[in-house]
């Protein structure tokens, strides 16, 4: 009779999964209050239009998922995003022009 291996167990589930429950304000909605501001400050910004764009994403993929109240793909690329601080910076008010 040959052993059997134990199977591999799958990795613990991490909030940057795509199905982890979001509570609160979805990553592309964060990512776009703190790029774009609350009042839209910096919108004309280029990090804040690809934010939008993200967050434009997430909620197509929401839409479309079984269960809209979990993450997406989108969700876990505006947590990435997030992370990269020197290319969406944190919106401080009005942009100088040309940047």
């Amino acid at each position: 009779r040959a052993r059997q291996l134990p199977e591999n167990p799958p990795p613990p589930a991490t909030a940057s999964q795509p199905g982890i429950p979001i509570t609160g304000d979805s990553p592309c909605e964060r990512l776009v209050q703190r790029v774009c501001a609350d009042d839209r400050a910096c919108s004309t910004v280029t990090a804040c239009n690809a934010a939008e764009q993200l967050l434009s994403m997430e909620h197509d993929e929401r839409g479309t998922a079984g269960n809209p109240d979990v993450m997406t793909p989108a969700s876990k690329q505006c947590l990435e995003a997030d992370r990269d601080r020197a290319y969406f910076v944190t919106c401080r008010g009005k942009p100088v022009a040309g940047k």
